[in-house]
């Protein structure tokens, strides 16, 4: 891997707000992927192999604003172009075809798991409640554009664009003249109970289709989620 890379990093506003940016280019030579191979016998093997080359191009921005002394207001977000420069299975692989060996060109396919563009956004709010207790409410969405699972881009493996909001209700204890704090915090994740793939299987017989009708794996972020969290620092 060779990667190169330009940033700028600052504090404004006498440190209340933090804006870091960061251009990248990413050249992979031999980068590794998990690909079902046809084998010299014909038969069909999940094995890693060198797939050529990959190129990741980027631009990230990370940002924390402290809009009052109790209000922080921060937002990332992350802009992506990645793809195979070079894949080529001659023997192709357990999709190329349903029975024999078709070489195989999956360049330009993007990689896994890289969506184009990817942010967060949140905010958080502090009570101050006497001299030892606070309560902290915060709430934030995370939104990724379309990804794809694996390799081929098959829209069966693919998941669309989505968001995915968290918030939480956080009271404090800190004990005076010691370190110890106590915490109770009431959350809730994924508030738009998605259904966000983050692992699956298209069926070689017919992999443009849904994995989930023909017997195959899908495997999926947690749903929404309620909780209870009781901390203790000494």
């Amino acid at each position: 891997l060779t990667n190169y890379e330009v940033g700028w990093k600052n504090q404004l506003l006498n440190h209340r707000a933090q804006i870091n940016v960061d251009a990248f280019y990413m050249d992979y030579r031999d980068y590794q992927a998990s690909a079902s191979l046809t084998l010299a016998n014909g038969n069909i093997a999940l094995l890693t192999v060198n797939a050529g080359r990959a190129a990741i191009k980027g631009l990230e921005l990370e940002s924390s604003f402290l809009v009052t002394p109790f209000d922080l207001l921060t937002f990332n977000a992350t802009i992506l172009d990645a793809a195979f420069t070079q894949f080529y299975l001659p023997r192709g692989d357990g999709y190329a075809a349903v029975a024999g060996q078709v070489p195989t060109d999956y360049t330009g396919n993007q990689l896994p798991y890289a969506p184009h563009v990817a942010g967060r956004l949140s905010y958080q709010h502090t009570f101050a409640l006497g001299d030892s207790d606070s309560l902290i409410a915060s709430a934030g969405v995370n939104y990724s554009s379309h990804y794809f699972l694996d390799y081929h881009d098959y829209a069966a493996t693919a998941q669309d664009a989505y968001t995915r909001t968290d918030a939480s209700l956080t009271w404090e204890r800190h004990t005076s003249g010691s370190s110890r704090t106590f915490s109770t915090r009431l959350y809730v994740r994924n508030i738009e109970n998605a259904a966000i793939l983050v692992g699956g299987q298209a069926d070689n017989n017919a992999p443009g289709r849904n994995f989930n009708l023909y017997g195959k794996n899908g495997y999926y972020m947690p749903p929404r989620t309620y909780g209870v969290q009781l901390t203790a620092n000494f």
